[in-house]
């Protein structure tokens, strides 16, 4: 994901939209985002966006990447 969109709209890309090239793509990721922000509110939209955000290396969502960022695991 690059550019300037907002976290919302990017979050209804990863949503709704996808990384489609057609004409119509950037209003509709705009009008999903108005409708997550006025339904779910900005925290809520902050939680889905880190849950579901790729983070490379196959890597999906801030859990899974601090995971397998870890080589150490905690005591016991």
């Amino acid at each position: 994901m690059h550019g300037g969109s907002s976290l919302s709209q990017q979050l209804a890309k990863l949503i709704y939209t996808g990384d489609g090239r057609d004409h119509g793509r950037k209003l509709r990721e705009l009008l999903y985002a108005v409708e997550l922000d006025r339904t779910l509110g900005k925290a809520r939209v902050l939680n889905l966006y880190l849950a579901l955000a790729p983070w490379g290396n196959g890597v999906c969502g801030a859990t899974p990447r601090r995971s397998a960022s870890c080589t150490r695991r905690p005591p016991n």
